[in-house]
């Protein structure tokens, strides 16, 4: 976050997004990207990465048991074949 913040100092300083840019070592694009971004958005923070899954919440943090399962436990496989092989 520092650096975006000095890049957009160095630029309203009035030096040239080209030369703000060879400065600080990033693309042109990235210069002109930071200054739209504080100009429409107000704020340099970065976008949510895409397609990323939230963080679990709380209720996700429990451990397995107390859930709203009445206490029965963990399921179970009724009704299927063991795998022990058969005798024979």
């Amino acid at each position: 976050m520092d650096l975006r913040t000095k890049i957009i100092e160095s630029v309203k300083k009035g030096v040239s997004k080209g030369e703000t840019a060879r400065r600080f070592g990033v693309d042109r694009a990235t210069v002109k990207r930071y200054c739209k971004r504080l100009d429409e958005r107000g704020t340099l923070e970065p976008d949510k990465a895409p397609g990323k899954r939230p963080k679990l919440d709380e209720k996700a943090g429990k451990p397995l048991g107390e859930d709203s399962d009445g206490g029965r436990g963990p399921p179970t496989l009724r009704g299927r074949s063991s795998c022990r092989p058969s005798a024979g």
